[in-house]
């Protein structure tokens, strides 16, 4: 019963300028919390005594890479970097010394741009990401490069939120001591709750394939029937929006133009564990602003 009660939102309030958040539980064991900014996913279930549990997903791996071959590169890499301004990362490759890595930015850095990317002038067998993970050893993630050298690299934090536990009482969740949240039902229909249902079944949705134009925007709805599949380029094609050898000037390239959309198929992660890794001088990119 204390499960079937629980479904439904609750909105918490916070004593922040950015408002509180809303928990959203619903029926298929997957909770959302909503605030300023983000959201955090995961599962719950009901422990007995009115009393249930929420656990935050978190990735398999703190790093996701996808890759294609890229003609144009030769015997060189590209990486195009997301995320990885939210932590302390490192990155290193199989030509480097063993365990040696660089930064993926300074350590001041305070200002940041929507995209980074980095050609490397050596091709390499394998990529290594690692993060700093407080008192913990660095967690440290390999891919393997065989057959690409055009790569889109993810970091993805912890959640921000430990597992937690709260309790039902009549209409009320009672989390830690806060005082009872009244719960509302959850609404039927709408652009609101679709979009949070979404959210919540994408932590069972692994993506094998992703596409991205020449500027590395993510098209993520399925494509369209029109779209043709250019084998001599890699890329799914609009003939009727695409000029041949627009995409070669990258910087004059529209960053919403969707009419090539290169096809990236996801590298498998190898988890490593490392008690210390050894920290090159400087970084990939710096970023400093007065």
């Amino acid at each position: 019963m204390a499960a079937q009660n629980s479904v439904g939102i609750y909105n918490m309030s916070s004593g922040s300028p950015e408002g509180g958040s809303s928990l959203v539980i619903l029926e298929n064991g997957k909770f959302v919390i909503l605030y300023f900014g983000g959201a955090q996913i995961g599962y719950w279930k009901n422990t007995g005594n009115n009393t249930i549990l929420f656990t935050p997903y978190k990735e398999e791996s703190s790093f996701q890479v996808y890759g294609r071959k890229n003609n144009l590169l030769k015997n060189k890499i590209k990486i195009a970097f997301f995320g990885f301004e939210n932590a302390s990362t490192f990155i290193s490759s199989h030509t480097s010394k063993p365990k040696t890595f660089k930064r993926v930015f300074n350590e001041d850095a305070n200002c940041f741009a929507p995209l980074y990317t980095k050609v490397f002038d050596a091709y390499t067998k394998e990529i290594y990401f690692a993060v700093e993970q407080g008192l913990k050893d660095p967690e440290v993630v390999s891919f393997g490069t065989e057959g690409y050298n055009d790569f889109v690299a993810y970091y993805i934090p912890s959640p921000q939120i430990d597992s937690f536990v709260g309790v039902m009482k009549e209409d009320k969740l009672y989390i830690e001591e806060n005082e009872g949240v009244v719960k509302r039902d959850l609404p039927s229909e709408g652009e609101d709750i679709l979009f949070i249902r979404d959210l919540a079944n994408s932590i069972d949705q692994v993506e094998d394939v992703k596409n991205f134009n020449p500027q590395y925007n993510s098209f993520q709805a399925e494509l369209p029937s029109y779209y043709v599949f250019d084998e001599s380029k890699g890329a799914y094609i609009d003939l009727d929006e695409y000029k041949e050898g627009m995409e070669l000037d990258i910087e004059e390239y529209d960053y919403d133009d969707i009419s090539i959309l290169y096809e990236y198929k996801r590298c498998i992660p190898n988890i490593r564990k490392a008690s210390n890794i050894t920290i090159d001088e400087g970084s990939v990119f710096i970023e400093r602003c007065e």
